[in-house]
């Protein structure tokens, strides 16, 4: 009996327990001049509701300075598919990009820049992510 309760144990622990990085570490800098300023977590009331519909882990937001302001921010999700969802979804604006990363789903806003330098940032920002998980 009491081996069944230590495998018990050992499950729960273990799956509670995951490897994914709980925070990202925003690069401190970012081509073109962009200097990190600070960064944020999020409380849910600061997401939209739709994002927490399909299943919010937890969000982040990088602020960095440069040519202007540019705001990164990162929403882990709780699964791959909410965070397709949240692409598929989006709507491209001026000054704004948005894509997914398996859970995560990233939007970069900055009312200076265009889609071409967006998109450049964003391949640095992914890069990062790629190399902090």
């Amino acid at each position: 009996m009491r081996r069944r309760a230590w495998l018990v144990s050992v499950a729960v622990i273990v799956s509670c327990g995951g490897t994914a990085q709980e925070e990202f570490a925003y690069p401190s800098t970012l081509g073109d001049g962009w200097k990190l300023e600070g960064t944020a977590r999020l409380t849910a009331d600061e997401t939209p509701d739709e994002i927490r519909r399909l299943g919010l882990r937890s969000a982040y937001r990088g602020r960095y300075a440069g040519a202007g302001d540019l705001t990164v921010t990162v929403y882990w999700m709780t699964s791959e598919a909410g965070a397709f969802e949240l692409a598929q979804k989006w709507r491209p604006e001026a000054g704004r990009l948005a894509y997914h990363q398996g859970d995560l789903f990233v939007v970069l806003e900055s009312a200076g820049m265009d889609h071409r330098s967006l998109a450049g940032v964003a391949e640095q920002i992914e890069r990062s992510l790629k190399e902090s998980r």
